[in-house]
């Protein structure tokens, strides 16, 4: 639960600082300077912690890998035009859309609750709602 909960700290604090960077910026420079980190991050991380796993991968695998990182990508691509364009506030209407989506995977795919849906779904308008209440004043 802990790294669910960092993982929005940090993509809040993500979504913040791509606002600050794309104003003072090219587009394109921060894009290719966050792939490039990212990727020797990650490459490094696996060579030094996990170069037997290289092994292992197999080709299916490596496809489904190659497919996700594009969409990620182009995902991207996306979100950093929409900030550059919008605002904070519109990326977190389509971020709730998202989740509920997700929401709406997990409960025909992977059958969660019900009542925990609902509940959570509940939770998401009503500080939803009384955001965009505070933002209106």
């Amino acid at each position: 639960m802990i790294f669910l909960i960092l993982s929005s700290v940090f993509y809040a604090l993500n979504n913040l600082l791509w606002k600050r960077t794309l104003s003072k910026f090219n587009l394109w420079i921060v894009i290719g300077s966050r792939s490039f980190l990212t990727s020797v991050t990650g490459i490094s991380i696996i060579l030094l912690f996990y170069f037997d796993a290289i092994q292992i991968i197999h080709s299916v695998t490596f496809i489904s890998i190659i497919c996700a990182s594009i969409l990620g990508a182009l995902g991207l691509i996306c979100m950093i035009l929409a900030l550059k364009k919008g605002s904070l506030a519109q990326l977190g209407v389509f971020n709730l859309i998202i989740v509920f989506f997700i929401a709406s995977y997990l409960y025909f795919f992977e059958n969660i609750l019900v009542q925990n849906y609902t509940i959570a779904s509940l939770l998401i308008i009503v500080g939803f709602g009384s955001y965009v209440f505070q933002t209106q004043k």
